[in-house]
C-alpha cells in the first residue's frame, strides 16, 4: 500500500489530506476480499476435514 508515502507527503504539505478516497476505496476493498477469502478457506477446511475423518 502507499499509506506511508501518503503520509509523507501530507507532512511535508504535498497532499492537503491525509488519506484520499482512493485509498479508503482501495482499503474497503482488500477489507472485503480477506474477509470473503477467510469464509472461503474456512468452509473448504470443514469439507476436507469431514471427509478426511469419516
Amino acid at each position: 500500500m502507499v499509506l506511508p508515502l501518503q503520509i509523507i507527503n501530507y507532512l511535508r504539505g504535498i497532499n492537503d489530506r491525509l488519506i484520499s478516497r482512493e485509498s479508503n476505496v482501495e482499503t474497503a476493498t482488500y477489507l472485503a476480499l480477506s474477509f470473503v477469502l477467510i469464509v472461503v478457506a474456512a468452509w473448504i477446511e470443514a469439507t476436507v476435514s469431514l471427509s478426511i475423518a469419516a
